[in-house]
């Protein structure tokens, strides 16, 4: 991710800004790009190479648009910008092409210990709890899940793409009462009203128990 983000603050300058939904257009480029790596026989280092071409192909060609979508200029696109368009963007191509779940999950493998979230710190633990769903809070940027445990309600971070996330998204408040489980990793994060560090658990895998 860190190669696409340096070749997003490459390619920008040169691209005009569009009109809306540039990220469906770029969803479905990547798409029919990854629905072709289906048909190719490839080890498993190629398809991480092929995987991320996808990928950064189909967000470089619509990278302005992207921008504006997103809520950004030209002239605010830079590495930290950048990221959070990624994350936008991978977030809705794991939700909208099935096809891409599998070699996007590839990518990440063995990455759950140095991947940076939030504030830049490292996931220090990662398991599996276990519970019955609550319901979906949004914070502004923030989106979280609250399970309800033997140990009484936990709270999970929704921040990036994960197995299980277009499950989550179509069924919304309809997981209310079902039992549930979430895979998470979980980091500390500042937190300026507190003058320290707080931890927090990001989801990495959900699914339904039944």
């Amino acid at each position: 991710m860190k190669n696409l983000i340096l070749l997003i603050a490459l390619v920008v300058p040169g691209i005009a800004l569009a009109q809306s939904a540039a990220s469906d257009k770029a969803v479905a480029v990547a798409c029919e790009c990854y629905k072709g790596l289906e048909k190719k026989k490839l080890n498993e280092e190629e398809k991480k190479a092929a995987s991320m071409d996808c990928l950064t192909k189909s967000m470089l060609s619509n990278i302005g648009d992207l921008a504006k979508e997103y809520g950004y200029e030209n002239l605010e696109l830079n590495e930290e910008t950048g990221r959070k368009i990624g994350e936008k963007f991978g977030l809705k191509l794991v939700q909208k092409c099935p096809a891409a779940v599998p070699y996007m999950m590839m990518l990440s493998e063995g990455q759950a210990q140095t991947v940076t979230v939030g504030s830049g710190a490292a996931y220090e633990s990662t398991g599996e709890t276990s519970g019955t769903f609550v319901r979906v809070e949004s914070s502004g940027e923030i989106v979280k899940i609250i399970l309800k445990t033997d140990d009484g309600d936990e709270t999970f971070r929704w921040i990036r793409p994960f197995p299980g996330a277009e499950k989550l998204e179509q069924q919304g408040k309809a997981l209310a009462g079902k039992k549930v489980s979430v895979e998470w990793g979980e980091y500390q994060q500042y937190v300026h009203a507190m003058k320290g560090y707080a931890k927090y658990r990001e989801i990495t895998a959900f699914k339904i128990s039944g």
